[in-house]
């Protein structure tokens, strides 16, 4: 496959650095990285700038206007209900707008009102999705972040690791899934054995009792959890139009004993949180100091179940009703004969997808048809870290050193541990399904939708994420050892490498042939 060129649009760009978004797994489509919501970041345009790019599908930020978009605009909260209010009256507006775009009928829209109807999805998606994450990803981040300061400045950096057990083994939505997937693993077990026999969900009948039981439960699975997308990426299926990504996690589940259950390592997390918080309340008894950083604790325990529940309610909900409505569009045009196939839509850029429900002319077949291709290769090539003026705090240079047995690479320690094995590079969620029991998983990023992974794998790298972020969250409550913000261990590590991960000390070892 020929490699991937990312540069920027002009000359001019390059008197900035342009740092990778890591908040994005994969390369988007033309229709999406259109969309005002991939794009949307704060910005200083006083030198007619922008503060952000899209180069082949991924998102580039200009340094100096790099925001964390999630706690972007959040305030501190004052209390729990506030921490909570984005169920009460974010939810109810999500819900609503998933209805409009999941029922959205495109032969409703007057000529020449194209343009204000996308206009209007988009913007109340934007304004939704935004409003969602500032009171609950972003403020549950500002509140957990200065309860861990304070806690360390109390007790001392070698309790750290005690501040963020504080903050884990809590019920949340991504835990539920992955106990329901686990469910039909043992009804999958009864059905064929550990080996496997089954390899998608149509080959499971009602001709016996298990086998009725496993699809009754897969149904109420998909009822639940069906939204699930691939990375965010709305052009591919849903969990509920792909069965296989769900079966893939529970054929997985299947091939570990019983003493691997994702409850398990649940119980072991709420335990030691309940006995650090027994600790906690008997110094606060004796200390002042203590007794004051009790009720931040309180709103800090809010990070879990907020950092989790929100995607699934909210996110994943948003995007698959957003795909729903781009595939009834799709449809429309194919029913004019515009398009062939309804997948088409997502490689229209918005303007020319516009156009063409004006009666305009569509795109060339060989344009799409060039752009598909190029969206392959994009989803093949990992993005540089940075564009434009390097930033000498980030390492570019995938070259490892020659005449070496083993190569370090440092990151930020997420989840303690260490654990040696074989390295599986992943780029989206259906290439996780390739994972077998114990490989070390190494990646971009993970979102939500990877996490019943986190139960079937060894340890964990990721090139972006910080203590905070989702994919350093679920592997403290998995119990897997875990390095985020290796910057470049997508490119580093090779396929079936075989590495040590050290989750306490941000390292990641890895052995070289010589």
């Amino acid at each position: 496959m020929p490699k991937v060129s990312f540069e920027l649009p002009d000359s001019t760009f390059d008197r900035y650095s342009w740092l990778l978004n890591d908040g994005q797994p994969a390369s988007q489509t033309p229709l999406i990285s259109d969309t005002p919501n991939f794009r949307s970041i704060r910005s200083d345009d006083t030198d007619q700038h922008p503060s952000a790019i899209v180069i082949n599908g991924f998102p580039y930020v200009r340094s100096d206007a790099l925001v964390d978009r999630a706690a972007d605009g959040a305030t501190f909260p004052e209390s729990l209900e506030e921490l909570r209010v984005w169920r009460s009256h974010w939810l109810p507006q999500a819900e609503a707008l998933a209805y409009v775009l999941e029922q959205f009928d495109p032969a409703s829209v007057l000529p020449r009102f194209w343009g204000d109807v996308v206009q209007e999805h988009q913007t109340e998606f934007q304004r939704v999705f935004r409003g969602v994450h500032q009171e609950s990803v972003g403020k549950a981040r500002l509140v957990a972040q200065k309860f861990v300061e304070d806690y360390v400045t109390l007790f001392g950096v070698e309790r750290k690791d005690d501040a963020y057990a504080l903050l884990q083994g809590f019920p949340n939505l991504s835990l539920d899934r992955a106990k329901a997937l686990w469910g039909l693993s043992r009804l999958l077990r009864r059905l064929d054995g550990a080996d496997g026999v089954a390899t998608n969900v149509d080959q499971i009948t009602d001709a016996t009792p298990v086998g009725r039981e496993f699809n009754e439960h897969f149904t109420e699975l998909l009822k639940e959890f069906g939204d699930t997308t691939n990375s965010r990426m709305q052009d591919l299926p849903t969990c509920s139009e792909d069965t296989a990504i769900p079966f893939a996690m529970i054929r997985g589940y299947s091939r570990q004993a019983d003493d691997q259950a994702p409850w398990l390592s649940e119980a072991e997390r709420s335990n030691r949180r309940l006995t650090l918080e027994d600790e906690m309340r008997t110094e606060a008894a004796i200390h002042h100091r203590v007794a004051q950083l009790m009720p931040l604790m309180t709103l800090a325990q809010e990070l879990l179940p907020n950092s989790e529940d929100h995607n699934l309610l909210v996110d994943q909900r948003l995007f698959a009703a957003s795909r729903a409505r781009w595939l009834a569009i799709g449809g429309f045009l194919q029913g004019r004969g515009a398009i062939l196939s309804i997948e088409e839509v997502f490689y229209y850029h918005l303007s020319e997808l516009i156009s063409t429900l004006e009666g305009e002319m569509p795109p060339s077949r060989e344009v799409i048809s060039t752009r598909r291709s190029l969206q392959s290769m994009y989803r093949s090539s990992p993005p540089p870290r940075v564009l434009g003026k390097p930033m000498p705090d980030i390492v570019t240079d995938p070259i490892m050193p020659e005449g070496t047995e083993e190569h370090a690479l440092r990151g930020t320690p997420a989840a303690p541990g260490i654990y040696p094995g074989r390295a599986r590079i992943v780029e989206s969620l259906s290439e996780a399904s390739l994972l077998n029991d114990r490989d070390v998983l190494v990646c971009r990023n993970t979102t939500p939708e990877w996490t019943p992974y986190f139960g079937l794998v060894g340890a964990i790298v990721m090139d972006a994420g910080g203590i905070l972020s989702h994919g350093a969250i679920v592997a403290r409550e998995f119990g897997v050892p875990a390095v985020v913000g290796a910057m470049t261990a997508v490119i580093r590590i090779s396929e079936g490498a075989t590495v040590t991960v050290d989750g306490s000390n941000g390292v990641v070892v890895v052995e070289l042939d010589v």
